[in-house]
């Protein structure tokens, strides 16, 4: 089902995103449990989102979702826990009894699907972008493009 606007989409997808982050990395069925689904989730996201008209009344909502989802990957692969209150991965220690088996990192398999989402994903936010410069500013150069769409998403950048 297509959510009628980018926002609204936005909206539903940040608590699953959550809910997927909170499934506990404790052993090998939870992990690679938590690590399917988000794979699943990052795909439909970064293949959905271009499919939405381009504006750039909802590029902070859909940075922040994007920055979330970054965090979320970030502590899937270093194997942590994730805070809800403060919205990242966190280091947790887990009872031998549990971790009988380990909990593994996430699989070459895994990493290389999720490589090639973020390489086509990106590729596609990209060409969604150009298509919000184009019709932003359909009688300008290129160059007047380029500045505009770079001081629309100046004030949406903060440093690391």
């Amino acid at each position: 089902m297509r959510l009628p606007t980018l926002e609204s989409y936005l909206d539903a997808t940040y608590p699953v995103l959550s809910l997927i982050l909170q499934i506990p990395p404790l052993a090998v069925p939870q992990a690679a449990l938590r690590t399917a689904h988000l794979l699943r989730l990052t795909g439909e996201f970064l293949g959905a989102v271009p499919a939405y008209s381009a504006s750039a009344a909802p590029l902070p909502a859909l940075l922040a979702t994007l920055d979330a989802l970054d965090r979320g990957w970030l502590a899937v692969l270093r194997v942590q826990a994730w805070d809800t209150e403060r919205a990242k991965g966190v280091d947790i220690e887990i009872p031998v009894a549990l971790n009988a088996g380990g909990a593994p990192p996430v699989s070459q398999t895994d990493r290389a699907r999720l490589r090639s989402l973020i390489v086509t994903g990106t590729a596609r936010l990209e060409e969604w972008l150009e298509g919000l410069r184009v019709e932003s500013n359909s009688g300008a150069s290129d160059a007047e493009r380029d500045d505009d769409l770079a001081s629309a998403l100046m004030p949406l950048y903060r440093p690391v």
